[in-house]
């Protein structure tokens, strides 16, 4: 990348990624967007709620273009954008488990029930003061 990383250069790769998404241009939304991550992790470091966001939204590029093909890849991303969502907005912070929720419907997609439930047990579980107070 050429670029120096800044918060705008993070802002404007995320938003052109998700518009090469919007017109299917898969392959280049995905490189727009794992530029965006590199950027995230050097602007705010590799625990920052913007780069549990980049990294989700990769991931669902990949779900979106083949998940079959890729689904090992999503799975990767989004169990580091859950890991980094909890220790960042707290556990059952909304977007913690929002982040689940993604990664769960992931594995439902790839066939993978039981981990898939277990997912999803921890949303229903989850207090509802917890979840409310964002």
């Amino acid at each position: 990348m050429c670029l120096r990383p800044s918060a705008q250069v993070f802002e404007v790769l995320d938003r052109l990624g998700s518009l090469l998404l919007q017109r299917e241009m898969y392959p280049e939304a995905a490189e727009c967007l794992r530029d965006a991550c590199e950027v995230c992790r050097s602007c705010f470091g590799n625990l920052s709620k913007d780069l549990a966001q980049a990294l989700n939204s990769v991931a669902f590029v990949y779900y979106t273009w083949n998940v079959v093909e890729y689904g090992d890849m999503c799975e990767e991303l989004m169990q580091e954008s859950v890991a980094i969502t909890e220790k960042v907005s707290g556990t059952y912070s909304m977007d913690h488990l929002c982040a689940i929720n993604n990664l769960g419907n992931l594995l439902l997609a790839r066939k993978r029930w039981a981990p898939a439930s277990k997912l999803f047990a921890v949303t229903l579980a989850a207090p509802e003061v917890m979840a409310i107070r964002q």
